[in-house]
């Protein structure tokens, strides 16, 4: 790891009460000295804690559990966290069954957006009649 004090490479890191971190190189500190020298439970256990904060949205699920209902059912979590990606799991009746009215109109006004651009795109074809015809039908597909 890399020490925020001095920039150089350690094994042995301190993090000091006010948040500052300190390496043998630039402190006092012994290299030899461990869990002993840090007074944590592991040596980057303050490295871990930060990056599982960082990080803690990365394992939310889209579907969660309930135990009365007896099924799967839209994880609240996932969706105050990835907004734009619930209409990658759950359709227009599902969010708004689950009591979000405001972001199923949403889905539904960006699919009919979707639908309305695929209809106005206006592509004009080299090729004369049956020949553009079917070129219009490969890129429909």
């Amino acid at each position: 790891m890399k020490c925020s004090g001095c920039g150089k490479t350690s094994s042995h890191i301190k993090v000091l009460p006010n948040g500052d971190e300190v390496c043998p190189h630039c402190s006092s500190m012994s290299e030899a000295g461990g869990t002993k020298i840090s007074g944590l439970l592991t040596r980057n256990s303050f490295r871990v804690r930060s990056e599982s904060v960082k990080h803690e949205g990365d394992f939310i699920q889209p579907h969660a559990y309930d135990k009365n209902k007896r099924k799967l059912c839209l994880n609240e979590d996932f969706v105050k966290k990835y907004p734009d990606k619930v209409k990658e799991y759950f359709s227009e009746e599902e969010v708004s069954n689950a009591g979000y009215c405001k972001l199923s109109n949403h889905m539904k006004k960006q699919k009919e957006a979707e639908i309305k651009h695929k209809n106005d795109q206006r592509i004009k074809f080299a090729g004369k009649g049956q020949e553009g015809k079917r070129i219009k039908e490969l890129l429909d597909e």
